[in-house]
């Protein structure tokens, strides 16, 4: 099944390459994902695409036909993760930051987790920039913890 998603997601690729539609479908199947897209906001040529897929293989399909968009268009799957939740201004200037530090456009969510106490994790491919609140408390925990150690002997 692997190898079948991967076939139609790599044709839907190659056709949305050739007719300038990369951006918009992978965005709309980004919201097909998350039933989040009402059905008339689907483009025609999106829809002849998944009634041509079996069914069962269509969430498959579209997550693969994602991640090979992403992959084409530049774009790295980018979390970033606050205490308190973000302005549309401050989650703008952190995008323009980390793309500025990362080299590339980032496709950004917004999450916010309570535990970071403030500061901000960036969550970039499989690459953590952590300017946590609650990440520099561990460190200096964790180097308190070892100077009392030191110093005790």
């Amino acid at each position: 099944m692997i190898s079948l998603n991967k076939h139609y997601a790599n044709a839907l690729v190659n056709y949305c390459g050739e007719k300038g539609l990369l951006e918009q479908l992978s965005g709309q199947a980004v919201m097909i994902l998350n039933n989040n897209i009402a059905p008339d906001d689907v483009s025609d040529e999106l829809i002849r695409f998944l009634a041509a897929v079996p069914s069962k293989s269509r969430a498959g399909v579209l997550r693969r036909f994602v991640e090979m968009a992403r992959r084409r268009m530049g774009l790295v799957e980018t979390q970033i993760i606050t205490a308190q939740s973000l302005s549309d201004g401050q989650l703008r200037n952190i995008t323009k930051r980390f793309e500025t530090i990362t080299g590339k456009r980032l496709d950004v969510t917004a999450k916010v987790d309570p535990l970071l106490i403030g500061g901000v994790q960036v969550l970039a491919g499989n690459i953590l920039y952590d300017e946590s609140i609650k990440t520099q408390m561990e460190i200096m925990n964790r180097n308190m913890k070892e100077a009392l150690i030191y110093n005790a002997k």
